[in-house]
């Protein structure tokens, strides 16, 4: 299988701010929030290369992608303010409570937890490996810069088979999205399309 691309989800000193745990909780190490610009393409650097930093940050958003859903962009904010190491530690601490994530609710947190708690770090990342192939995340030298126009709903990583770089590959790419559920002028449109193939 060449270039296989998959985004996997569960199915990420002055004017410090407060603790995420709330009033009367610590939070984990790492799990400060970050200044941020809310909205827009996301352009902060990530730790992503093959350094003990970069390895660290990949190992936390493969385990991320076990708890976070595709396209999420209240988790695409958290990654953005705690970091991916910090909110890993976060989500697997007893520190997490409500108020802890900004928009979530009470039910969301120990759903979170619930997935938090089933999840090996670096489990995945070393599957993938064994099989031949890598997890890409933002940092990396063939991270499509691209998707940073997706904000906060950009990929925490991107699971990868294959030798082409995907930084390239992805320069002469095409997307084909749609709904399971189209609409009856959808299928009309898809099924001319599939007409004309037929007679080429």
């Amino acid at each position: 299988m060449t270039g296989a691309v998959r985004q996997e989800g569960a199915r990420g000193g002055p004017g410090q701010e407060p603790s995420p745990g709330g009033p009367g909780h610590d939070a984990p190490p790492g799990a400060q929030r970050r200044e941020h610009s809310p909205g827009g393409p996301v352009h902060e650097h990530s730790p992503g290369g093959t350094g003990p930093e970069g390895e660290a940050e990949r190992v936390a958003r493969s385990a991320l992608t076990q708890i976070l859903e595709p396209g999420d962009e209240k988790g695409g904010r958290w990654l953005r303010e705690f970091g991916a190491q910090g909110l890993l530690a976060l989500l697997m601490s007893d520190a997490c409570e409500k108020g802890a994530l900004p928009g979530a609710t009470e039910r969301r947190v120990r759903g979170l937890l619930t997935r938090a708690a089933a999840v090996l770090p670096g489990q995945r990342l070393a599957a993938i490996r064994a099989l031949g192939g890598r997890f890409v995340i933002p940092g990396d030298a063939e991270w499509p810069s691209q998707l940073d126009d997706l904000g906060d709903a950009r990929p925490v990583g991107l699971w990868v088979r294959g030798r082409p770089d995907l930084r390239t590959w992805a320069l002469r790419s095409v997307a084909v999205v749609g709904a399971r559920a189209c609409t009856p002028y959808g299928a009309h449109c898809l099924s001319l399309g599939l007409e004309a193939d037929a007679m080429l």
